[in-house]
């Protein structure tokens, strides 16, 4: 008999995936059908494996399940430590490959009751978690939800360490998933942006300003594109180091 269990949950919405798909059939597109392909399939790209975090072990075991439909992706862990780090890394690593590709993702995660098995989700978490990602995250932030932040940050070493470090604060006081941690932390590094990464870097900041260009007189939507915008400018920023100047511990 199917019945619900409590774990995390996550919701997210690819923003501006309408558009995107509808600049791929024109007669020469100015986005190739692979790249929205590439962005639905994307999961796939970052599977975790073998990732072990201070007690609680490998997290990649965590009942890991994700479900893709449209424009959206919901994904479960189990209600445990191990859950809601596989779920941040995997969350993590998602919306930064999406940005990368020219993708932004806005979501929420809540812990509650859900049925996810064999493709179908249904459940009281995956509403709590669709209504954050609508009404609280607003940019292209994934939102976590208050108690799972009053929880998280009572663990105890090094998952509270940990949690901090997968998170940021914004400045309406919620906390959403830090995707940008790469960028940080070579900003961090002594190097700096060489090679791919200051490739990688010059990308994405060309395409937050053709966006603001394209968005320019539609206030709503050019709203997000500049929340990322401080958002990646305070990642690249070299002329501080900031409290992630460090590994994460093993």
């Amino acid at each position: 008999m199917a019945s619900y269990e409590r774990k995390y949950v996550a919701f997210a919405d690819i923003l501006g995936f309408e558009s995107l798909v509808n600049r791929t059939v024109a007669p020469n597109p100015e986005v190739p059908l692979g790249s929205v392909l590439s962005a639905l399939e994307v999961p796939s790209e970052v599977q975790l494996e073998g990732i072990t975090l201070g007690r609680v072990g490998d997290i990649t075991d965590a009942s890991h399940r994700l479900s893709a439909f449209s424009d959206c992706l919901a994904i479960s862990t189990e209600a445990s430590e191990k859950g809601l780090m596989n779920l941040l890394f995997h969350l993590r690593a998602i919306a930064f490959r999406l940005l990368k590709l020219g993708y932004l993702l806005r979501g929420g995660i809540v812990e509650g009751y859900i049925y996810h098995e064999n493709g179908r989700i249904v459940g009281p978490a995956l509403v709590d978690a669709h209504k954050l990602e609508k009404n609280i995250a607003k940019y292209p932030r994934i939102i976590v939800d208050a108690d799972i932040v009053a929880d998280a940050t009572q663990w105890a070493q090094p998952l509270d360490t940990i949690f901090d470090r997968l998170t940021r604060e914004d400045d309406d006081g919620h906390r959403f998933v830090h995707y940008l941690w790469a960028i940080r932390m070579v900003a961090d590094s002594g190097s700096g942006f060489v090679g791919d990464w200051d490739a990688l870097v010059a990308n994405i900041g060309n395409f937050l300003e053709c966006e603001k260009d394209r968005l320019a007189h539609e206030e709503g939507k050019l709203a997000k594109i500049l929340w990322i915008e401080k958002y990646f400018e305070w990642a690249r920023d070299r002329s501080h180091i900031d409290v992630l100047n460090s590994h994460f511990p093993s």
